[in-house]
């Protein structure tokens, strides 16, 4: 008990100079397995620091001055280590809890100990960082610390700003972790810093139009109930769910929280379905027409699991794309769009569903050898395991063993960089997870979990889904960011040598689905903007406008300049990418998901021309400017529409 006493405790009279609390805490007491002891020291000037130490050293205040030194000098926190003769190595742990958390099971003098280090601490600030916690863990030691040393007129602005708007300015001023840790180093957090903002909190001033600034959303989405509480995880990223709420109406919005919670599972596939991030912010007020909560819930209603039925959807696109192809030029992705503005999600998850269930023999995948290269392998952690299924054969055998359909998505594996994982747990659950890159122009892509589903197509547990969901983190490590690259510099190069998705037309629609795919169609052509031009081979919005030079040639772009298509076959990220210069200026790119036929084209010497068919400097950069490609020069319609 005495030992215990010693090392576990505030700092006695005649305390350590700079420091008022301490408290010293084991391995084991801590759950932890490293043999490593941690300090949490409490400095005279309001600091929260933790340290990990080698064992021997716990309870040693000698070991103190050191590291009280060098935390003093680092006012910016960026001391990753402390080395001594006396200690050896102390690790800077950040991410560390504010306040000691020894292990729950029996009452001890650790507790006792941490209970008296919190009690010195500022409740305010304990109390504010404890609201945060949702989506990510608030409460560390850096955060304490970014808060405790401030002045007291400028901590309570902050306190203020942050309890006013925690949802936008909490990620502003503090680091949000992904969770609290006692190994050491500055992983697991990021933060959005911004001068503007921040300048805006210390001086008092309105944050309305420098927080719509910094997201890039509307001063009434800033003000809206929405955005005055944390949210929990969203599936996309922070200021992309904020672009999504903000591409909504008021009228449309979710009133809180509670309305996002239930259809957050089923994000990754409806943007999946629409091509991405930046295609369902675009397309937000049509899919929720009706309201973001009258839509799902009308949904959920006939097709449950949500996720399950939209992941489906994206199957029947893909086949009734094809059946489109001899009346218009769209790819899945585009007529989903399409069936979405002009039916709703309810009617077409309820033409998936008949599709679906029409019985029909499934293509097996041709096996010619080709092996695509793997991201993440064969991974196993605490007895689960994932695995990558890098070939068309065992594609087949895991859709042979589990009785469901995943051998029809070689294809998508092959010239779409998806990847199949089979996963198994230590109880010998097994399910099979889908996860599609999400790329942005210019980079390699991260994965994100669109589908999981058990033999049969059954519903997975939540252990299942929470080891996916890790399968999902471990694949975008940054470790294999360059595998990733090659995974996706294979399928564009793949897709360069067989030619664009129509090979993927798969079994015939049912009649009414036909009948309403021929309404689809009909509605989406007599749109003014989707008439087609004479020889028209694609027509789509520039990707990356807002990353070159289009902002420098606005006032030209109104009169509808001609275009100029650029090969890059030497391009890092894509080896058919397609340039679209303009102005003089670089505009941006052929979208990647439709520029294997037009890069084929180029190759093969064919001339094509280009042209602005819609361009409206008001709208999102991923809608600004929409082309058009022809096989030979065409007339110019006449001055640009603002839309």
């Amino acid at each position: 008990m005495m030992a215990g006493m010693q090392c576990a405790g505030s700092i006695p009279e005649g305390r350590s100079p700079g420091v008022r609390a301490r408290v010293w805490l084991s391995a084991d007491e801590l759950g932890e397995a490293d043999g490593d002891a941690r300090v949490w020291l409490h400095l005279d000037d309001g600091q929260v620091r933790v340290f990990r130490l080698p064992g021997p050293c716990l309870g040693d205040d000698a070991v103190l001055a050191p590291l009280v030194a060098a935390a003093i000098a680092d006012a910016r926190g960026l001391l990753l280590e402390v080395n001594d003769p006396a200690f050896r190595f102390a690790i800077a742990v950040y991410a560390a809890p504010a306040t000691p958390l020894p292990r729950a099971g029996r009452w001890s003098p650790a507790h006792a100990a941490a209970l008296s280090f919190a009690r010195g601490l500022d409740a305010e600030l304990l109390q504010a960082l404890a609201m945060l916690d949702s989506q990510r863990t608030w409460g560390s030691a850096r955060n304490y610390t970014r808060l405790a040393i401030l002045p007291p007129a400028l901590r309570q602005r902050r306190l203020q700003a942050i309890t006013r708007f925690p949802l936008l300015v909490a990620p502003v001023l503090l680091s949000a972790h992904h969770r609290l840790e006692l190994f050491g180093g500055k992983r697991h957090a990021w933060r959005a810093h911004d001068d503007a903002v921040i300048e805006a909190v210390d001086l008092g001033r309105d944050l309305t139009g420098v927080l719509a600034a910094h997201y890039g959303v509307s001063r009434g989405l800033v003000r809206s109930p929405l955005c005055a509480r944390m949210w929990g995880s969203t599936a996309l990223s922070h200021q992309n769910f904020l672009r999504l709420m903000d591409a909504l109406t008021p009228q449309q919005r979710p009133a809180g929280w509670a309305e996002i919670d239930p259809f957050v599972p089923a994000l990754p596939a409806l943007e999946s379905l629409v091509g991405g991030t930046e295609r369902l912010i675009g397309a937000a007020r049509d899919v929720f027409r009706p309201g973001w909560t009258a839509v799902w819930r009308a949904c959920e209603q006939d097709f449950a699991p949500l996720p399950a039925a939209v992941s489906d959807a994206a199957d029947f696109a893909r086949a009734a794309a094809g059946h489109a192809a001899n009346v218009a030029a769209l790819g899945p992705e585009e007529l989903a769009r399409a069936w979405l503005r002009e039916r709703g999600l309810l009617a077409l998850l309820r033409a998936s569903a008949r599709w679906h269930a029409v019985r029909r023999p499934a293509p097996q995948p041709v096996d010619d050898g080709e092996t695509l290269p793997a991201v993440l392998g064969q991974w196993e952690d605490g007895g689960a395991t994932a695995t990558e299924l890098t070939t068309a054969s065992a594609l087949a055998r895991e859709g042979d063993d589990m009785d469901h359909c995943v051998a029809d998505y070689w294809s998508q594996c092959r010239d779409e960089g998806i990847r199949i994982v089979a996963l198994r747990l230590p109880d010998d659950e097994r399910a099979t997870a889908q996860y599609n890159p999400r790329a942005t122009e210019g980079d390699a892509p991260d994965y994100a979990l669109v589908q999981l589903r058990g033999p049969g197509n059954a519903a997975s547990s939540m252990a299942m889904r929470a080891w996916a969901e890790r399968v999902a983190v471990a694949l975008n490590q940054p470790e294999r960011r360059a595998a990733r690259a090659r995974a996706l510099a294979a399928a564009a190069q793949r897709r360069r040598s067989r030619g664009w998705w129509m090979e993927r037309v798969v079994g015939p629609l049912d009649p009414a689905s036909e009948q309403e795919l021929a309404r689809v169609l009909a509605r989406h052509a007599a749109r003014p903007e989707n008439r087609p031009l004479p020889g028209e081979i694609l027509r789509a919005a520039v990707a990356g406008f807002a990353y070159h030079g289009g902002e420098t040639v606005l006032a030209q772009l109104c009169e509808r300049p001609p275009l100029a298509l650029v090969r890059e076959p030497d391009n890092p990220h894509d080896p058919l990418a397609v340039r679209i210069d303009g102005c003089g200026v670089t505009l941006g790119y052929v979208p990647r998901s439709v520029n294997a036929a037009i890069a084929t084209r180029l190759d093969a010497g064919e001339d094509l021309a280009a042209q602005v068919i819609q361009f409206d400097p008001q709208a999102d950069p991923w809608t600004r400017l929409v082309f058009a490609i022809t096989g030979a020069p065409a007339v110019a319609p006449g001055p640009a529409r603002y839309d």
